[in-house]
């Protein structure tokens, strides 16, 4: 089987989902990609971005197009000739944009969730990587229906959940132990592997983790993840008054460092 993989946001979990699959399914690969920033720029953009290198290509030398939750499908497909819609098309969800944390003063955009419902509409087969991701995203579209005027499309959403499917996304577990290995934690160790965002709820992390500390309960902390030049205040307010507790501080560019923390 031949596999063109349109990726908008190559980065982050996207990337490492996508390069599983090339790495571990017995298919021909070939990923088209763009760098993984300016999100709301690749759902409005990425489609007919991709759509002109596509058309430079022969649609008969594909058996599957795979995109991802931050692409408009539906577009993306009107701008090709019509041989290339015959190609069958899976889209794998990441993530939606009616569920997904939202900074308080922003509004939610529901133009967004438009490009969502287009896109399951458009796709052959949609995969989810895990059930409420699949519900809230359901939800949010059955919202939008019936908010919209004059609109109606009876029997849209059983149609969607009859080509929707879970399928969490793999573990790429270390298949041999290290050389070398840290002492076993003298307590529970604590991991925060995530990007510094607020989408991450940083706040309600770390302020668990003062209560704990404030009753003396024993546990011991590393904070790794993604970070950026304006990270959350909290992350400055939880390295003063963790320290006692803090293994490690940081992100990790080496993965088998990683591997001996969470060891």
């Amino acid at each position: 089987m031949k596999i063109l993989a349109l990726e908008p946001y190559y980065g982050g979990s996207h990337r490492a989902f996508l390069d599983g699959l090339c790495e571990h399914l017995p298919f021909e690969f070939t990923l088209l990609t763009q760098p993984p920033r300016g999100w709301k720029w690749r759902m409005r953009l990425s489609a007919p971005w991709f759509a002109q290198r596509v058309q430079e290509l022969n649609p008969g030398d594909w058996d599957l197009i795979v995109t991802s939750s931050l692409f408009s499908l539906a577009e993306f497909k009107g701008l090709l000739p019509r041989e290339w819609q015959k190609v069958p098309t899976l889209v794998y969800w990441h993530e939606n944009q009616w569920a997904y944390p939202k900074r308080k003063e922003d509004q939610r955009d529901v133009h967004f969730l438009v490009t969502h419902l287009t896109t399951l509409m458009a796709a052959n087969l949609n995969l989810f990587n895990s059930t409420w991701n699949r519900d809230s995203l359901f939800e949010g579209i059955e919202h939008i229906l019936k908010k919209a005027p004059d609109t109606r499309m009876p029997d849209t959403l059983s149609r969607l959940k009859k080509k929707s499917r879970v399928m969490p996304p793999c573990l790429d577990l270390p298949q041999k132990s290290t050389k070398k290995r840290l002492p076993p934690p003298q307590a529970p160790r604590v991991l925060w592997n995530h990007r510094w965002e607020f989408d991450k709820n940083p706040e309600e992390f770390f302020e668990a983790l003062f209560h704990l500390a404030e009753r003396d309960l024993p546990f011991e902390l590393v904070v790794t993840g993604q970070e950026f030049a304006e990270a959350p205040a909290i992350f400055a307010e939880a390295r003063d008054r963790l320290k006692d507790q803090i293994v490690h501080w940081g992100h990790l560019e080496d993965r088998r460092h990683y591997e001996d923390l969470l060891h």
